[in-house]
């Protein structure tokens, strides 16, 4: 699995409320959309799941983007400003 399978929704990582399947079933069980659960936890719980689909072969919104937002937690550098504006294809006008 790769950022840019995570940034188009190809990771095999899913919602389990969008399917049925028996990896949906296993990602609500999960407990994934706890709010009282810390990033480490979201992350341990999200390891041991399965993936629905094999990384770049099947569009699925799923956990993908909760994935982006958490590694900037982990890397710093995603948060400056700096990141912000050469990562960003829309200009910015402030």
């Amino acid at each position: 699995m790769t950022v840019q399978d995570l940034l188009r929704h190809t990771s095999g990582l899913v919602y389990g409320p969008f399917g049925s399947s028996l990896v949906h079933q296993a990602y609500n069980k999960a407990d994934l959309f706890n709010g009282d659960q810390t990033l480490a936890e979201f992350v341990t719980k999200l390891s041991k799941l399965p993936l629905a689909h094999q990384p770049g072969t099947v569009w699925e919104y799923g956990m993908s983007t909760d994935v982006l937002g958490g590694s900037s937690k982990w890397f710093p550098e995603c948060r400056s400003n700096r990141f912000s504006k050469t990562a960003s294809p829309i200009p910015s006008h402030a």
